[in-house]
């Protein structure tokens, strides 16, 4: 079972110079059954974000955010992001931005065991979070065709992912989270 529930509230306004938006996160994942160890298992996310969207001047975006949460079985940081946006002309945008990264092993990862005649597939109850940091920088660029428009996008990336979750096999047709 999956408890979701998010809410948000924003202001979006052209002709001002800021904007914000504020909201909250809850995910609360339980597992009962013969496949998860000792048949029930549960874990909760209870985050806060927000972020504002400031314009300078008329071709200059700068949005920061900020998403504070709890975890029930991980320490979990708080995560900043940061993206701008820059037209250079009137067709023209550059675009760059930063995110930290995190996210808890969910209860398959963690507890779940699957073994049959075709499978063997177990949780691993060590797992740690995974934390990241994530660049991007962009350039896009529009042509009018007649009546069509040609868009042309060229984006760089780079992430840094420590504690990468993944199943991996780890002996005959074995296969685990590590």
């Amino acid at each position: 079972r999956n408890l979701l529930s998010r809410t948000s509230i924003s202001t979006i306004r052209d002709s001002s110079k800021i904007n914000f938006e504020l909201g909250y996160d809850i995910n609360l994942e339980q597992a009962s059954g013969i496949r998860i160890k000792n048949t029930q298992q549960s874990i909760g996310d209870f985050a806060l974000f927000g972020s504002a969207e400031y314009r300078p001047i008329k071709r200059l975006v700068i949005r920061p955010g900020l998403r504070v949460m709890h975890n029930t079985a991980y320490k979990a940081p708080p995560v900043p992001s940061l993206n701008v946006k820059y037209l250079i002309g009137k067709n023209l945008s550059m675009r760059f931005s930063y995110a930290r990264g995190f996210r808890s092993p969910s209860l398959k990862e963690l507890y779940f065991y699957f073994v049959d005649v075709n499978h063997y597939i177990a949780g691993n109850p060590n797992l740690r979070a995974e934390y990241s940091h994530n660049f991007n920088f962009s350039t896009s660029e529009s042509f009018k065709l007649g009546k069509n428009t040609l868009k042309i996008e060229n984006s760089l990336f780079f992430n840094r992912i420590e504690n990468m979750i993944s199943l991996a096999q780890n002996g005959d047709n074995r296969f685990s989270y590590f």
